[in-house]
């Protein structure tokens, strides 16, 4: 598990990869689980925490996260106050997931969580995308 030492807010903290710890309650929470409350069977990877410390942002190849989930490398945003795990990736539709086979990481949270910032080579994110399976720069708004 990849350690990480990134400020989440004032008073709380990423722990590792796929949990975050609250320095001042000294609890760690498992962010990268399955509906049922079970770990993920795949591990989870660059953790990235909104400003005010209430999202994580993470990417994660796990099939049991989020039904129908392909074994790729997806975004998805766990809220420390809702305990509820929002896979991102969608295409212009909405629908999840974006593309089937194509890989999204390196995300990244505004101040709010709001917007999320990631990579994808999925083909149907936004429009006037180009058909090329070329890693693209994306912004999704929550």
């Amino acid at each position: 598990m990849v350690q990480v030492a990134q400020a989440v807010s004032s008073r709380a903290r990423v722990g590792s990869s796929s949990g975050t710890h609250d320095a001042d309650k000294r609890t760690t929470k498992l962010v990268d689980r399955t509906a049922a409350g079970q770990p993920s069977t795949t591990r989870a990877t660059q953790p990235q925490v909104s400003g005010d410390g209430r999202y994580v942002a993470f990417s994660s190849s796990a099939t049991d996260l989020v039904a129908g989930t392909p074994a790729v490398g997806r975004i998805y945003v766990w809220d420390r106050t809702t305990q509820r795990l929002e896979p991102i990736v969608r295409n212009r539709q909405g629908s999840y997931p974006a593309s089937p086979g194509a890989a999204s990481s390196m995300p990244y949270l505004d101040g709010d969580g709001s917007t999320v910032g990631f990579t994808s080579t999925a083909l149907n994110l936004a429009p006037g995308q180009p058909a090329t399976r070329t890693e693209r720069v994306v912004v999704w708004q929550r």
